[in-house]
Order: structure tokens, then sequence, then C-alpha cells
């Protein structure tokens, strides 16, 4: 499984891999095109003007991919992991520890001391962004929850 520390390593190493091989890339059309334009002017042959355009287009491409891979942010992230009280039904989310794993009892209910706490999801919060609505994860369990027990209880009847 994937550490959130290292999805951003990752990404900061694509960036660091791909930024040079793209700006190479750039200069290398941009030249071709000015010689091209250039080969253009002296002669006066439309062929050189057409493999010209051929490769503004391209240098233009590259540069519009170029700022896509500059504009790739890290954004901070959270695993979380939610336990639930067989028992009683209370809810909690906590941090991610190292062996979480669904269905796992993580120790006793604190609200009523009597059930266990099961672990029922493991979700990644991404945090939102300003005007964009925050997905609620309890609501997103729940219905996951009652998925589960919808299908339990289609095998118990057929």
């Amino acid at each position: 499984m994937l550490r959130t520390s290292s999805v951003d390593e990752m990404i900061a190493q694509l960036k660091r891999k791909w930024i040079p091989i793209y700006l190479a890339l750039l200069l290398a059309t941009l030249g071709v095109t000015i010689a091209l334009l250039r080969l253009w002017i002296s002669t006066n042959n439309e062929q050189y003007f057409s493999a010209a355009l051929l490769s503004l287009m391209l240098s233009s491409y590259i540069s519009w991919y170029l700022v896509k891979v500059l504009r790739v942010k890290q954004t901070p992230r959270q695993l979380l992991t939610l336990v639930r009280c067989e028992t009683c039904g209370y809810e909690e989310a906590r941090l991610y520890t190292e062996g979480d794993a669904l269905f796992q009892a993580k120790g006793t209910c604190p609200k009523c001391g009597k059930g266990d706490l099961v672990v029922v999801g493991i979700y990644l919060r991404v945090p939102v962004q300003v005007g964009e609505q925050q997905p609620n994860i309890l609501s997103r369990a729940a219905r996951f929850i009652m998925l589960i027990r919808r299908r339990r209880g289609a095998c118990r009847r057929g």
C-alpha cells in the first residue's frame, strides 16, 4: 500500500524527471521552427513554411503539456481509519496506523464499554478547494455499511 508521503515523493520525482525532457524538446522544436522559417524566407519554398507550421504546432503542444505538468500540485492528504462499535453503533474516524485492515478489532468502545470497535473503512481525505463541497466521510462509510448489510441480507434470504 502506498503511503501518502510516498505519493508526494513520486509526484516530485516524476516532475524532476519529465520537466527537463519537456524543456529540451520545446527548445529543439523552437530551433527547428526558426531554421525552417529562415529557409522559407531565403528560398521562398512553400514546403519549408508548411514544415515550420507543423513544427510550431508541435512546440505549442509541448509547451501546453509542460504547463500541465508544472501545475500538478502536491496536496496534503490524510489516511483515515473508520471504526465502529458492534454493540451500540458508535463511529469514529482515526488516523490510519500501519497494520489497519478491514474488519479488524481495534479495542473496546469508549461510549458503551462493552462492544468491540471494528475497522469498517479506510479512506484518503483530501482537503477541498474554496467553493467545493466537502464530502462527508462518515456518510460514505454509512452507505458502504448499508450496502454490505443489504448484500448479507440478500444472501441469507436467498
